[in-house]
């Protein structure tokens, strides 16, 4: 597998002129906008395959929300010139939010990706979202992490079976803390369960990665699923003890997740599980799936919601 720098595939932005926040002449008609950090981590299945980027905006009816008026849209990493072009497929009007005591109208852009490249791993820490339009105004939005990866890698030795999210609230606000599924050994030779990750910076904490016995269901915990507390920010890459699955048998596993660099809510992810089989690392690498669906702009929270930025192009 060959892993390719977002660099060689982007398109350098030039002639940004100097960042301004666009007001109205009135105090009453100031534009205010929210964007919320999430960590975004995609597999690419189909050129028809898109993905979401929410938006919080205190005015209905202005360009900021109309599909005719954006002229080009790109993710753009914060520390570099280096863009991902992205296109626009839809923006769909959610509802009415009561924000910070304020009215806001929540909007979701729909995008699918603009490149493609065989075996291509995009990795963006900080990502920024740049719309531009007609008018020759652009908004920025700080929307996380983005990743997204063409790679597909099919396991002839293991098949997924169950896959339940645990999500609850961490650090006040909902988010996915940990995954149960089961892994069908389809070889007459044992393996070993050596990685398990999502392409994003949520990684899995492999220390605490064990056989699962108990019983799913909609309201079941993190810490009842593991027996035990777990801290979600101290990552840990270093199994306790090998998984080993037998040959042609089937196991339940629980493994928590851990945010190693900052906090960001993720909700959709894939999941790629790494094993040991006849002295050799293999890959299966299981498609992105929306575990849960929120309301980002429920609850204010200082760590994930952003203030929009509005600039003008000389």
């Amino acid at each position: 597998m060959k892993i390719i720098s977002v660099s060689t595939l982007v398109v350098l932005l030039f002639g940004l002129g100097l960042l301004v926040t666009l007001k109205r002449c009135h105090e009453d008609d100031t534009i205010e906008a929210y964007s919320v950090k999430e960590a975004h981590s995609y597999v690419y299945s189909s050129d028809v395959e898109t993905f979401n980027i929410p938006f919080l905006i205190n005015q209905k009816d202005t360009i900021y929300t109309l599909e005719d008026a954006l002229v080009r849209s790109v993710i753009k990493c914060k520390d570099t010139e280096d863009l991902v072009p992205i296109d626009l497929v839809d923006i769909s009007f959610i509802e009415m939010v009561d924000f910070m005591d304020l009215d806001f109208y929540s909007y979701q852009f729909v995008f699918k990706i603009g490149v493609y490249a065989e075996d291509l791993i995009i990795n963006i820490d900080d990502a920024r979202l740049h719309l531009s339009y007609q008018t020759g105004q652009t908004s920025v939005l700080d929307i996380g992490s983005f990743n997204y990866s063409f790679e597909s890698e099919n396991s002839e030795h293991l098949r997924m079976h169950t896959r339940f999210n645990i999500h609850q609230h961490f650090n006040q606000y909902p988010s996915s803390v940990g995954l149960v599924f089961s892994l069908e050994n389809k070889t007459q030779r044992a393996l070993e369960i050596t990685n398990i990750s999502f392409n994003s910076q949520v990684e899995a904490n492999m220390k605490y990665l064990r056989p699962f016995d108990g019983e799913i269901d909609a309201f079941l915990t993190l810490e009842e699923a593991l027996g035990k507390p777990v801290d979600l920010m101290r990552p840990s890459r270093q199994q306790r003890h090998p998984i080993i699955l037998e040959a042609e048998d089937t196991q339940m596993y629980v493994v928590p997740f851990a945010y190693a660099q900052r906090f960001e809510a993720m909700h959709r992810y894939p999941i790629i599980v790494e094993y040991l089989y006849e002295e050799a690392i293999h890959r299966m690498v299981i498609d992105d799936f929306m575990f849960i669906r929120t309301k980002p702009f429920h609850v204010y929270h200082e760590a994930l919601h952003r203030e929009v930025t509005f600039y003008a192009e000389d």
